[in-house]
């Protein structure tokens, strides 16, 4: 027979073990507090004195920073942007590094036209809520390292230098955001495999570039821009954007799209007008334009330099010209075409790679096509409608190798 157990010691023994473990689990374990700052406390004393998941609640009025997380994480939160400041003082209004993460809501950072940075994340998160960030010299947000940031009800307002600098392998995704009164080279540049996505903002009085993207992804959708000193979006060196439901107006540089050396542009249900110069350039690149409007291009509307151009179920009109393509393969279908310049075509096409020009309406075009050298991969062109000023049908000049 086997050994008889006492289960009375053997409850005891256990209920003792699980005491001991629930004792060291309790000493060990960092509860989180909730401190409130007042305006006449000092905020740069009660961030360093907080324990990673504590939350500082601040009040109305104004806070002297720095504020710096070093390796914690920690919720500030204010009254709200209108209520709530934090007054930078040295280099920079608030900084998260080594790991840190920081959850900032509610609050507004100025910097009073004497700092150079707003917020720094350099290894290190940052998830902003109805923040604005103003008055900053060099950087209004810059994040470095491979964490994600967000920002929703962000505006980044009187900033020189860059509004947003992302870098070095950040995913940042940024919702009803916006831009002003930036003066500067790209108010948001990203490179080196950063990430942004955009969701619903507007960008305005940009005296520089919108956005300036080198060999990174960049994604908008439901964004407005206009008075745009320069261009809307640089990318290049293998670039990727994809916008949609774009408002685009007032770009006063010769360029508003331009996607060079590899980069992919897919641009649809969005909306250009008044462009000082050309709406979207490519030169060997990747564009896919689809469901857009263009109006009041003073140059020509759309260029393709080698790469490949689709164009479909789109509306050009009052342009000085329609569209350009040199050295690529060239796809234009169930598009409209009204009211073109009398020195440019509708579509002008020179030793393209292949040619595709299919159910396209043209109206009041003095011409039409003009294709010129040959067509490496073949042509094709049908059911194309053609009528002149009075609804008459308007010949096609069409001169292939």
């Amino acid at each position: 027979m086997g050994k008889k157990v006492n289960l009375g010691r053997a409850m005891a023994w256990m209920t003792s073990v699980l005491s001991l473990s629930w004792i060291a689990a309790m000493t060990t374990q960092v509860i989180a507090a909730t401190i409130n700052v007042n305006a006449d406390d000092s905020l740069p004393a009660a961030v360093q004195n907080a324990r990673s998941g504590d939350v500082l609640n601040l009040a109305s009025g104004g806070f002297p920073g720095p504020v710096y997380v070093d390796g914690k994480q920690l919720t500030i939160r204010g009254k709200g942007s209108a209520e709530t400041t934090i007054q930078s003082q040295g280099q920079f209004a608030v900084a998260i590094l080594n790991g840190g993460g920081l959850v900032l809501e509610g609050v507004s950072l100025d910097g009073q036209r004497a700092t150079d940075l707003g917020i720094v994340a350099q290894q290190a998160a940052i998830n902003g809520s109805d923040v604005v960030v103003r008055g900053f010299n060099a950087v209004g947000m810059q994040l470095s390292g491979s964490f994600t940031s967000s920002c929703r009800a962000c505006t980044i307002d009187t900033v020189s230098g860059r509004a947003v600098f992302i870098d070095a392998g950040t995913n940042a995704e940024f919702s009803d955001f916006a831009v002003s009164n930036f003066s500067g080279d790209y108010a948001v540049f990203l490179q080196n495999g950063a990430r942004l996505s955009v969701s619903g903002g507007s960008m305005q009085q940009i005296n520089g570039g919108g956005f300036g993207v080198l060999g990174a992804p960049l994604t908008i959708d439901n964004f407005k821009a206009n008075a745009i000193a320069t261009q809307f979006i640089l990318a290049d060196n293998g670039a990727s954007i994809e916008l949609q439901d774009m408002d685009l107006s007032d770009i006063r540089g010769q360029v508003g799209i331009q996607v060079s050396q590899g980069s992919r542009l897919t641009l649809a249900n969005s909306a250009m007008e008044n462009i000082n110069g050309y709406a979207v350039y490519g030169q060997q690149a990747e564009m896919l334009i689809s469901d857009s409007t263009f109006s009041n291009i003073r140059n020509i509307t759309i260029v393709a330099q080698q790469g490949q151009l689709t164009v479909r179920d789109s509306s050009m009109s009052r342009l000085a010209g329609g569209i350009v393509a040199e050295n690529a393969r060239v796809d234009v279908a169930d598009n409209q075409f009204l009211n073109i310049g009398n020195t440019s075509p509708a579509i002008r096409i020179t030793d393209a790679e292949t040619v595709r020009i299919n159910d396209n309406v043209l109206r009041r075009v003095a011409t039409g096509f003009y294709l010129n050298g040959a067509a490496r991969g073949g042509w094709e062109i049908k059911d194309n409608v053609a009528l002149g000023a009075t609804g008459s049908p308007m010949t096609l000049l069409a001169n292939p190798a």
